[in-house]
């Protein structure tokens, strides 16, 4: 039985393992491994524990106990002086209770206001109370040192591992206090500590003790100690406080551990749990046996939690019992509580299902009656099947499964129980037949059958039955016995008797029935019944050899066979020996009478005719005969090899010159049929044959074919091709003359052996009147013995021409206008191209305007039909704008002379124009005019009216800031297309207040430059104010010339909309223009400046508000300078335009001479 007892013996050894630093790596592993998992034994923690600390004496005295005698006079008090809490900085965020977890930690000391100088303290790393003297390692803390440290402020390590802070006041202050209220932050290195909850808060705490030293009276310092209690400790040197602080926000988990036990024990059934509840709604499953460990869980929060069993069959729950008290379905786990649950079950029944098979086997059917195993008898196999267990079997199953024919088949099993096919009682039993019929592929072999009987139950169970199948096998042997040789040829021959002997043995391990011999050549045979293995079976039988046989074989088989196998042959062919002759008719010799080297009239030919027995057999009366000179010879006897041979002699006739001479000889004999052979002799005939060729002996110009200048030779090769030496041989060409011939063999010029050639050649030199014109000439060639002989050669003189194709595209559009323009990249192609028949060398294209670029790189050779292609580009240039770009391509060759291609691009021209137009859009106060609040609606129209597209065509306006336009602009605009745009403007007071509105539309694109149109709309004024020059004077200062003007005028204000009491504010304006008389016609007079003062000053405000102007009119008087007008005419024409309100109101015309007092209205 596995308890819960080993796991927490283990995590106690190791924390106190980590808590007394004694043990040794060694040691503590040791433990651990002594109570790992599965080999866990129940041992008394408090046992081990007393153990260890007898094994380490002292361990916890040297650690917390203080051995320095006791100082008078010290009054300090211990509370002031503790860690108040851990901040994290890093850990974990939750652990079980009772575990190890790494954490890095920073301690916040607070000191109060009596405390020594020297502060120390210590970790209970082994999650121990520090209240119960559980300070079992210390964890240094680096020394402090007052607030307003000084340089005499040193650190000394003394009697380490405590550290101590010296701050040098008086040596005779016990306390030595520190300034109010220090808190210290330290920042510890990590430290491995057992988690615990000791306040059950659910945070971690750990327990700290901090202790302080004092000083003696004669300034010696001692080191901290802690005692492990809450207060002074009476009669030591330190104060101490120990207590568990809080560590940060890590949570503390509890855990519930659930355990295993069976009867009987270690039974490896197992068992399904379930742990549900808590606060986060835990569903864990697990499987428990009594051989395995027991469930720990993931840590859990404090809540109520149930643990489930699920029993399987068979089994019964003894009892259910947490180590807390608690009900398994009801466990109350607090903060870091570790519960403990074992689930004892007791098996009620052992169930032991049990299945055998016997199978067995009998020979039931025997087909061939050969007394053993073989191909189609039938075996029958026998199947029972026991339940020898103690539970019933159901889904019995069998099938067996032969392992020769890979084939498993099911068994139909018999109900002999009447309980149901598959369902076998205790101690019953099913039983089933095969069939199995041997098949021929079994022959030779071990049938190996494997029965298998399952069931729901049990785990298969196997029977195999093993038969061996005999093999049924014979031999069969024919020999030639004996030959009688009736006619003592000593070989076979018409007439000989043969005797055959054949034997069949059956050499297999299976009786053979109705064995069956056979003779083919004579159809004899002979039947025996058994023939067990190692008998035979023998047939002997005879042959007369026929005169058919003769020169063939005799061919004979015998033929062995039974029911069990299959037919087996064997051969005896005995050769009989045949008759044969061959015959050889050959020239043996020519006397050559004339001693011309080869077969001429007069000489002696000598012919040999040999016959030869080529057969097995003896010839007689063998007779050779010559049908060319009717000779012949007899030999009476040639044995085999052996041969008759006549000899023969002949004349050559003229005649025969120039044919063959035809010769047959002739072999027979009494045993064969007559053979002929043939020695044909050829007679040689004189016969010529002339070739001519041709090469360009000299390519002029290079161009690799024929033109004017090149040199052609011609070859000319005389060949004997009879079979006679020819004399007197001559060779003349009709174009140019007789041709010398090379004596190539050496016999001499004119002669020409059988066989033999001799060469000569001429020049001809290619006239400009030969280009495209066919050059042929004839050779002859004769000699004494053949007539003459020619050859004909015809050379095509090609045709150079040359042509070039010169074409454009818009390689770029700059502006994307869809035409050329300005900026535009135009790339030309030139095509040269060989249109003639010659080759043309040299070929190259030059262009006016253009750098190019071409492939071949030129000057090119081109052969007939391939080109020279070049490019180049050509940007557009202002100054091609509304005219065309115009150039020309030149191609030229080595063999024609140049060809020209001209382009010619028109360049549009660009043109914009705008107008602008409005209507009255809305009339707010329905006056039928423009007034104050109206709706103006602005149309304006962009035209292209020149001859080149418009790219990026925009309209704006300096009043409208919103356009409606059609198309969108920027807009694309082709020849007479117009881009359209709408806007509306609502007239203000300030419009009121000039009378008028206007405002300028620009129209511009990429092409063009902007164009303007100005629109001034007149304004009805609401606010109605009229001016009335009264007077006018020049010259007031009598110098002759206009150059002072003064008068007054009167303006009235009469508007609509005026409120009562609203003042009005007058700002009159006067402007005036000279002229001078030209001719008949007033023209402006150039410079002059003017300045005008006004009397009141402008502007006035008037009206019922103002006591010095309350009425609605006012009279201004005015004097206006002129300057800067070099000398006057004589006379002059002054015009002077009143204004108020931005609207002319008033225009006077003086016309006259200077001295005339007042001007007259227009």
């Amino acid at each position: 039985m596995n308890t819960i007892i080993g796991n927490l013996l283990a995590k106690a050894i190791t924390a106190l393992a980590i808590m007394l630093g004694v043990l040794s790596n060694r040691l503590t592993n040791s433990i651990i491994a002594f109570l790992r998992p599965g080999h866990r034994k129940p041992v008394v923690l408090l046992g081990l524990l007393l153990m260890l600390s007898v094994l380490t004496p002292g361990a916890l005295a040297d650690t917390c106990m203080d051995d320095v005698s006791p100082l008078d006079g010290l009054v300090c008090t211990a509370n002031d002086v503790r860690v108040s809490h851990y901040n994290v900085i890093d850990g974990p965020t939750s652990v079980i209770a009772g575990e190890p977890m790494t954490v890095t930690l920073q301690a916040e000391l607070v000191a109060g206001a009596s405390e020594r100088y020297d502060i120390g303290f210590f970790v209970a790393l082994d999650g121990g109370d520090a209240l119960n003297g559980s300070c079992f390692r210390e964890f240094l803390l680096p020394p402090l040192c007052p607030r307003n440290e000084s340089p005499n402020c040193t650190y000394n390590p003394i009697n380490g591992p405590f550290y101590n802070a010296e701050y040098e006041e008086d040596i005779n202050d016990t306390c030595g206090d520190l300034e109010q209220g220090v808190t210290t932050y330290r920042n510890l290195t990590p430290i491995t500590i057992i988690a615990q909850d000791s306040d059950g808060d659910g945070i971690a705490d750990v327990g700290t003790c901090v202790s302080w030293d004092i000083q003696t009276s004669d300034g010696s310092v001692n080191k901290p100690s802690c005692t492990c209690i809450d207060d002074t400790l009476p009669g030591t040197k330190s104060k101490c406080r120990c207590e568990a602080v809080r560590i940060g926000n890590i949570t503390v988990l509890g855990q519930i551990i659930v355990d295993k036990v069976t009867d009987p024990s270690e039974d490896p059934q197992s068992f399904n749990f379930n742990l549900t509840g808590g606060p986060s709604n835990v569903d864990v499953s697990f499987s428990l046996t009594d051989q395995n460990a027991p469930f720990e869980s993931d840590g859990l929060e404090s809540g109520i939690y149930n643990v489930t069993e699920l029993l399987p069959e068979y089994w019964e729950l003894t009892s259910a019992t947490c180590d807390d008290g608690s009900d398994p379905n009801a466990i109350d786990l607090g903060s870091g509580e570790i519960v403990t649950c074992t689930f004892t079950n007791t098996k009620v029944f052992v169930p032991d299902p049990s299945l055998t098979i016997e199978k067995t086997y009998e020979w039931i059917v025997d087909a061939d009656g050969s007394g053993d195993i073989s191909a189609g008898d039938t075996i029958r196999y026998t199947y029972l099947v026991n339940n020898t267990g103690n539970v019933n079997l159901t889904n019995v199953t069998l099938e067996d499964h032969n392992q020769h024919s890979a084939v498993t088949i099911a068994v139909t099993l018999t109900d002999l129980a009447g309980d149901g096919v598959g369902l076998l009682a205790v101690g019953d039993s099913e039983t089933g037949t095969l069939d199995y019929v041997v098949p021929s592929s079994a022959l030779g072999l071990t049938i190996i059958n494997v029965a298998t009987a399952d069931s729901d139950q049990t785990g298969p169970e196997t029977d195999s039955v093993s038969i061996p199948v005999p093999s049924p096998s014979k031999t069969i042997e024919k020999i030639l016995l004996s030959n009688d040789d009736e006619d003592r040829s000593g070989d076979v021959s018409a007439g000989d008797t043969l005797t055959y002997q054949i034997t069949v043995t059956n050499n297999g391990t299976a009786n053979l029935t109705n064995v069956n011999v056979s003779d083919d050549l004579t159809g004899n045979s002979t039947i025996c019944a058994l023939v067990i293995p190692g008998d035979t079976c023998v047939l002997t039988v005879t042959y007369v050899v026929q005169s058919t046989d003769l020169g063939t074989t005799i061919q004979n088989t015998g033929t062995g066979d039974s029911d069990q196998t299959e037919p087996v042959t064997d051969d005896e062919n005995v050769p009989v020996p045949s008759p044969s002759k061959t015959i050889e008719k050959i020239l043996l010799s020519n006397d050559d009478e004339d001693g011309s080297g080869d077969v001429s009239a007069g000489d002696t030919l000598t012919y040999q005719i040999t016959v030869t027995n080529t057969g097995s057999a003896n010839l007689t009366n063998v007779n050779v005969s010559d049908d060319l000179t009717g000779n012949s010879t007899i030999c009476a006897l040639v044995i085999p090899g052996d041969t008759c041979v006549l000899t023969v002699t002949y004349v050559v006739q003229s005649s025969d010159l120039g044919t063959t001479i035809q010769n047959t000889g002739t072999g027979d004999s009494d045993q064969t049929e007559p053979v002929t052979d043939d020695e044909n002799v050829p007679v040689p005939s004189p016969s010529l044959e002339i070739t001519k060729t041709y090469s360009l002996f000299v390519d002029a110009d290079g161009s690799g074919d024929i033109g004017a200048g090149d040199t052609i030779e011609y070859t000319y090769t005389v060949e004997n091709t009879g079979t006679a030496n020819l004399t007197g041989l001559t060779v003349d060409d009709d174009l140019l003359s007789t041709v010398t011939l090379t004596d190539v063999a050496g016999d001499g010029v004119g002669f020409l052996a059988v066989g033999d050639n001799e060469t000569g050649t001429l020049n001809y030199v290619v006239q400009l009147s030969d280009l495209g014109q066919t050059i042929t000439n004839i050779a002859t060639a004769d000699s004494v013995q053949t007539g003459p002989e020619t050859d004909t050669v015809t050379i095509v003189v090609p045709v150079p021409s040359l042509t070039i194709d010169k074409t454009y595209e818009l390689l770029v559009d700059a502006d994307d206008s869809g035409d050329v323009s300005e900026g535009d990249t135009i790339q030309y192609t030139i095509n040269a191209t060989n249109n003639g028949t010659a080759n043309l060398t040299n070929v190259s294209i030059t262009d006016t305007l253009l750098t190019l670029s071409c492939t071949p790189t030129q000057p090119a050779f081109l052969e007939p039909n391939e080109s020279l292609v070049c490019t180049g580009t050509y940007m557009v240039q202002s100054s091609d704008l509304g005219g065309s770009i115009d150039n020309t391509a030149t191609a030229d060759s080595d063999q024609t002379g140049p060809v020209e291609d001209s382009v010619s691009i028109p360049v549009p021209t660009p043109s914009l124009t705008i107008d602008k137009t409005y209507t009255l859009l809305i009339d707010a106060d329905e006056s039928g005019n423009v007034s104050l609040g109206d709706t103006i609606q602005y149309t304006i129209t962009a035209t292209n009216n020149g001859t080149a597209n418009l790219t990026n065509v925009a309209i704006t306006d300096t009043l409208l800031l919103t356009l409606s336009c059609t198309p969108t602009q920027p807009a694309f605009l082709a020849p007479t297309e117009t881009l359209v745009c709408t806007g509306t403007y609502v007239v203000t007071s300030e419009d009121d207040a000039r009378a008028f509105v206007t405002n300028t539309a620009t129209a511009d694109s990429t092409q063009t430059g902007p164009v303007e149109d100005t629109v001034t709309v007149p304004v009805v004024q609401k606010n109605q104010r009229s001016i009335e020059i009264s007077s006018l004077t020049a010259d007031r200062d009598g110098d002759g010339d206009p150059t002072t003007l003064i008068g007054d005028f009167l303006i009235t204000d009469e508007s609509e909309n005026k409120k009562e009491n609203e003042l009005s504010v007058c700002i009159p304006e006067l402007f005036l223009t000279f002229e001078e008389k030209v001719g008949n016609k007033w023209v402006p007079l150039d410079g002059g400046t003017i300045s005008c003062v006004y009397t009141p000053p402008v502007p006035l405000i008037f009206g019922p508000d103002n006591p010095e102007y309350p009425g609605n009119e006012v009279t201004f008087s005015y004097v206006c300078m002129v300057d800067n007008i070099d000398s006057w005419p004589d006379k002059v024409r002054i015009t002077v335009h009143a204004v108020v309100g931005g609207r002319v109101k008033e225009e006077f015309i003086y016309t006259d001479s200077f001295d005339f007092g007042k001007l007259k209205k227009k």
